[in-house]
């Protein structure tokens, strides 16, 4: 008698697993056809509904300001978007930053008006340059213009300055291969009249190789690509400063190239763009080296500003265009008559704007 004989007709009932889909289709070893349903995706939780949802009357936003002071220049929409919590903890974190800043601030005023009134009192000892540095070297950079160290160091060096050296840790800076004796011989004479930007350029410097001894002129080569001339003139403003860490007029210069990118802002298109920036670097630097010989300031970045426009004006009047194909006929222009005068460039606004109403006046 088996042991369900014994229980009578009933059987039990076993509860059996549930098998999905994807586990019964695995087993038989074939795929379903049917596709499975996808999970209903969670709720996303909305945001909170703004504080106010009606424009504020500008007796509340005066009182909003006035409660948040950090949060004046807000304007009229962002006290109604904004929660009160979230007014509160903006505020408070303008204000701590507020805070900070003022304290940073009121810091380096005091800095500065002690470095002022109290006067560091340099001892006197030896100096070689080399192993034996006096502590004089280590003081803080000078707080007043640049142009007035400058006329200070004219009165202290003269006119030539110290003897020129080459023994300068360039390989350090990178400047390995960028500086020769012949540089380093003019960049030492605030007023030498030899220093040109071509002697920096990469031909120029290969074929001066071997040659310092038996040739005192520096060969003179153009520039291949704006790249080029930009890694020569920092070259010489980093030789610069090793030699006179108080001269900062190669530092305003070439802040100055930079901001008008050297040239590609005013003269894009133009052919002869790199020989009329290295020209416009030549003449700064004959300028600022009679400048030091007569003990007159270098030129700073709003005179160099200045000075670039001029030295625009006989470029940008005729600016050939270098993608123009040979097919296209040039446009012909009026041709002056002989005897017409012609004014200078730099007052062809002038002549312009003043002379041709007068011409008008007369022949009426």
């Amino acid at each position: 008698m088996s042991f369900f004989s014994c229980l009578g007709s009933k059987k039990p009932k076993f509860i059996l697993p549930t098998v999905s889909s994807s586990s019964s289709s695995s087993s038989n070893g074939s795929d379903s056809d049917t596709p499975l349903p996808h999970p209903d995706p969670p709720p996303t939780k909305k945001p909170p509904p703004p504080h106010h949802t009606a424009p504020l009357s500008a007796a509340n936003l005066a009182l909003y300001r006035e409660d948040f002071p950090h949060l004046r220049n807000k304007p009229d929409s962002y006290f109604s978007e904004k929660t009160f919590e979230q007014l509160i903890r903006m505020n408070t974190m303008l204000e701590k930053s507020s805070k900070s800043n003022r304290k940073l601030t009121e810091r380096l005023s005091r800095n500065l008006d002690f470095a002022k009134t109290h006067p560091t009192q340099v001892p006197a000892g030896p100096d070689n340059r080399s192993d034996l540095l006096h502590s004089a070297r280590f003081l803080g950079g000078h707080l007043c213009k640049h142009t007035t160290v400058w006329l200070q160091a004219r009165g202290c060096l003269g006119l030539q300055g110290p003897d020129p050296v080459s023994r300068y840790d360039i390989d350090a800076l990178g400047l390995g291969g960028h500086i020769n004796t012949y540089v380093w011989a003019a960049l030492t004479n605030p007023g030498s009249k030899d220093l040109s930007i071509g002697m920096m350029a990469p031909e120029a410097l290969r074929a001066a190789r071997g040659t310092e001894d038996r040739d005192s002129h520096h060969p003179k080569r153009a520039f291949s690509s704006v790249d080029a001339l930009r890694t020569a003139l920092s070259a010489l403003r980093a030789a610069l400063h090793c030699i006179h860490p108080w001269n900062f007029s190669l530092t305003a210069l070439e802040f100055f190239l930079t901001t008008i990118r050297f040239g590609t802002l005013d003269l894009p298109d133009h052919p002869n763009r790199l020989s009329i920036v290295t020209e416009f670097i030549d003449d700064v630097l004959l300028y600022n080296a009679e400048a030091w010989d007569d003990a007159r300031p270098f030129l700073q970045f709003a005179d160099l500003s200045t000075r670039w426009l001029h030295h625009l004006l006989p470029h940008r009047s005729s600016t050939p265009s270098p993608a123009a194909a040979p097919s296209q006929p040039a446009r012909s222009k009026p041709q002056p008559q002989s005897g017409a005068h012609r004014p200078p460039p730099l007052f062809l606004c002038v002549y312009h704007f003043w002379a041709a109403p007068t011409a008008q006046k007369d022949e009426n």
